[in-house]
């Protein structure tokens, strides 16, 4: 592996980390701030839900596809060898446990906002309220959205071995 292999690498982990903030971060936002449009036209909030996360996954899908194009551009000159092929296996694993740990760290305080408030809420406000209390939908689908993101950052960090063995022979193939 030369820094051409190396850099490659590095750049398509940071396109999938581009992806991964679309996904939990862009677009939940993007979405919950155009609930408002979707009284005016569905177009309307279609454009302003899914605009704003358009631009960073496009350039998380190009930083993944074409790697080696960027690197060309950021390294001139000889292929320096710089790592043996095991190691690349390694730092792939090691690069979606880190990414897992991200997602973890903000899916758990999330779940423990949601959770937190649904328990005041619920029992710790029930004898001073009269009515029931309710989760709103809004709180619900955060709190599964919560869930299902600890769920996804747990595949990547047990499954990281996986993950990375099936980019290796997608890679030999290639």
């Amino acid at each position: 592996m030369d820094y051409r292999d190396f850099t490659s690498l590095l750049t398509r982990i940071f396109g999938a980390f581009m992806i991964a903030n679309v996904f939990f971060f862009y677009l939940p936002g993007s979405i919950s701030n155009a609930l408002p449009a979707l009284k005016l036209s569905f177009g309307i909030f279609i454009f302003h839900a899914f605009l704003p996360s358009a631009l960073p996954l496009l350039v998380g899908i190009l930083l993944i596809k074409f790697p080696y194009t960027i690197t060309n551009k950021l390294i001139k000159g000889e292929a320096i060898s710089v790592l043996p092929n095991q190691y690349l296996l390694q730092i792939e694993r090691i690069a979606f446990c880190v990414l897992g740990f991200f997602v973890i760290s903000r899916s758990l305080s999330d779940l423990a906002y949601y959770l937190a408030t649904y328990y005041w809420g619920h029992h710790l406000n029930a004898p001073f309220q009269t009515e029931q209390y309710i989760l709103s939908p809004d709180h619900f689908g955060n709190i599964i959205g919560a869930i299902l993101e600890t769920i996804f950052a747990l595949w990547l960090i047990f499954g990281a071995v996986g993950i990375a063995k099936t980019l290796a022979s997608v890679r030999d193939r290639e």
